[in-house]
């Protein structure tokens, strides 16, 4: 469950970055947006990104998003951005906790197929598992 967390964590992070980078900075896109499906397709899941660019940068949309992407892969993720995207997780599991959606999902999780069988242990404490999370640099992951 450790790197489903970490995945989702990046997941948040750089969607931040390529809205910053692609939409607000530079102005190429409608809209952009990188979506992990963990349970999807292989083991560790799947992730893809869309984007809506403006029909005259399609081109510099896309060499917009791969260097975004290419900045992560080579330095990593802050202390600073971690430290956010763990804070508005945890906020948002403590409000998730409280529907039975959110705990389907989970339990869904345990038993995805073709996935490892987690134990019940692994929903526990969802808040404290995130908080324990810290950025490391790319080279360690």
């Amino acid at each position: 469950m450790y790197v489903s967390r970490c995945l989702n964590l990046a997941t948040d992070i750089l969607n931040r970055r390529l809205f910053k980078a692609v939409r607000e900075e530079r102005g190429l896109v409608y809209s952009v947006s990188l979506e992990w499906q963990p349970f999807s397709a292989m083991a560790g899941g799947l992730m893809s990104i869309s984007l809506m660019p403006f029909p005259d940068k399609v081109e510099e949309a896309v060499e917009c998003v791969a260097e975004v992407l290419d900045v992560a892969l080579r330095d990593g993720f802050t202390d600073r951005e971690v430290d956010e995207v763990v804070r508005t997780t945890v906020e948002e599991v403590g409000q998730g906790l409280e529907t039975n959606d959110y705990w389907m999902t989970l339990m869904e999780g345990l038993q995805a197929e073709g996935s490892e069988p987690k134990p019940l242990a692994a929903v526990r404490d969802i808040p404290a598992r995130y908080r324990e999370i810290r950025a490391a640099p790319p080279a360690e992951l």
